[in-house]
């Protein structure tokens, strides 16, 4: 049992490994060195290379932004700036009363006695030692007595106050009585140059070219 252990002890400290063409030679003290089969070194199994790992690209999570609606462009104001024209005064205004044209009464149908005749502003009364009268008819025919002889004519009037009168004619009697004839031949040749007529507080008043007939109703 000594043996064995001292034996152990010697390979312990002899044992040398030398690494020849793969061999591991064990001396042991006092004996022939045998060859001893020699494990092969492990194979080692190349390691495959790990992949690099492809760095993680960080995920940004993009909010999906609402697609703004186009501004319609504002359309620009144009103002324009009234030219300022010449500076007119105006007048004060004036109220104008609207006028109405005057009806005068038709004058068929209607009879007359002279009352006073001459110019406007200067009428001398008839005389009062006879009448001198006017009559209007309906067909547009006059006639009267001129204070000593009888006259017919034709006539044409208006509402509105015109008044024509055309183709005297009278008898030719001899006046005696004085004023009568130079009465009657004044008052012809105003009637026959009469230009308009109006009937004021009852009376007719036919006026000429520079005379004025005054007559009263019959």
């Amino acid at each position: 049992m000594r043996s064995k252990t001292l034996l152990a002890g010697l390979l312990t400290a002899s044992l040398a490994l030398s690494l020849t063409a793969g061999c591991v030679t064990i001396n042991v003290p006092g004996g022939t060195p045998e060859p001893t089969q020699t494990t092969p070194p492990a194979t080692t199994t190349p390691t495959t290379p790990t992949t690099p790992t492809t760095p993680t690209t960080p995920t940004t999570t993009t909010t999906p932004t609402t697609p703004t609606t186009p501004t319609t462009p504002t359309t620009p104001t144009t103002t324009t700036i009234p030219t300022v024209g010449p500076i007119v005064t105006v007048p004060p205004s004036v109220t104008v009363k609207p006028t109405f044209p005057i009806i005068q009464p038709p004058l068929a149908n209607t009879d007359w006695i002279l009352e006073a005749m001459g110019p406007s502003g200067d009428l001398e009364p008839a005389l009062a030692t006879t009448d001198v009268t006017l009559s209007f008819g309906d067909d547009g025919k006059l006639g009267g007595n001129g204070g000593c002889n009888g006259y017919s004519g034709d006539y044409e009037s208006a509402l509105s106050g015109d008044l024509s009168v055309s183709d005297i004619t009278s008898t030719l009697m001899l006046c005696t009585k004085p004023g009568v004839a130079a009465q009657e031949h004044a008052f012809l040749d105003a009637l026959d140059e009469a230009e308009s007529y109006k009937v004021v507080s009852g009376k007719l008043q036919i006026t000429a070219e520079d005379t004025v007939l005054v007559l009263r109703p019959a």
